[in-house]
């Protein structure tokens, strides 16, 4: 029913779609709860955006107390972008790999945020994770045309 429901979504015009899990998607193997575990399913996901032509699909996660974006490439797609944002109210010492991390990780306290100027004639679509102080730590920017079949 879950997957239904989902692929009914997607097939819904949208110029811009955000999907909000609490475990990552966009990275390799971390040793802790990810999409990463379930691979099947993962590709699953993956296959339904390209099966229903969903443009501009960003994930956006949390789950590892620390900040990162991550850029997955799809054979046949466009890149999935998976924003990171946990530790609002907690530190963490370490971080995993990932390779599919752009960039390097923050470890201390964040939050996340995705701004997306419209006014552009190819809207310009910014990921950024921001520190206690409000200063942009992280940062990442595609256009929307880069998120399109």
């Amino acid at each position: 029913d879950q997957w239904a429901w989902l692929e009914t979504v997607l097939q819904q015009p949208a110029d811009f779609r955000v999907v909000m899990s609490s475990n990552q998607f966009g990275i390799t193997y971390n040793g802790w709860e990810a999409w990463a575990n379930v691979p099947v399913e993962r590709q699953r996901f993956i296959d339904l955006i390209g099966q229903t032509q969903a443009n501009g699909v960003v994930f956006v996660s949390g789950d590892v107390h620390w900040a990162e974006i991550s850029k997955q490439e799809v054979a046949g797609g466009y890149p999935l972008y998976d924003i990171t944002s946990s530790g609002i109210t907690q530190e963490w010492s370490s971080t995993e790999p990932n390779d599919n991390r752009i960039g390097e990780p923050f470890r201390s306290n964040n939050a996340g945020f995705i701004e997306i100027d419209w006014e552009q004639e190819d809207p310009a679509i910014q990921f950024k994770i921001m520190d206690v102080n409000g200063s942009d730590v992280l940062q990442h920017q595609v256009r929307l045309s880069e998120l399109r079949f």
